[in-house]
């Protein structure tokens, strides 16, 4: 028999073939018999399947395929997806609401604000005073201080 991939449209069903004509078969199909089914695709070799493990692998298949997880996993992915952009689209728009009330979040102000906070740091690695590591005697002391 000749058997090509049934086409169930957005389901993905691997081991659901449709019988066909030899003459309709095209370049990718598949031929079975009763030691198993070999795959024909164009521009690579054919591969063979014992009909047991086929359908072992067919059963397995459409078992994993009724649980609730795998059956509706595509259509979770994608509201996941979906939901994930609503969430950071709300959050853009909150952030524009907020960046246009919160005044050191304007461009105008917060460049200059930068560039000062840039200046205090490298204003706090100048030395003021050199007060030198010098010990004093009290006497030495009260010869220096005019008060005394």
């Amino acid at each position: 028999m000749h058997l090509i991939n049934a086409d169930k449209g957005i389901d993905f069903r691997p081991y659901d073939l449709e019988v066909i004509s030899p003459k309709n078969c095209g370049t990718n199909y598949f031929t079975m018999s009763s030691s198993g089914l070999v795959h024909v695709a164009p521009s690579s070799a054919s591969e063979f399947i014992p009909l047991s493990d086929w359908m072992r692998q067919s059963t397995n298949f459409n078992m994993l395929r009724s649980i609730r997880f795998y059956k509706y996993y595509l259509h979770s992915k994608c509201f996941t997806i979906w939901k994930n952009n609503v969430r950071f689209k709300l959050y853009c728009n909150q952030r524009k609401k907020i960046q246009s009330k919160l005044f050191l979040a304007k461009h105008s102000f917060a460049d200059p604000l930068l560039d000062l906070k840039k200046y205090l740091l490298d204003l706090q690695g100048v030395q003021l005073l050199d007060l030198g590591m010098k010990t004093f005697e009290s006497q030495q002391v009260s010869k220096i201080n005019p008060l005394n």
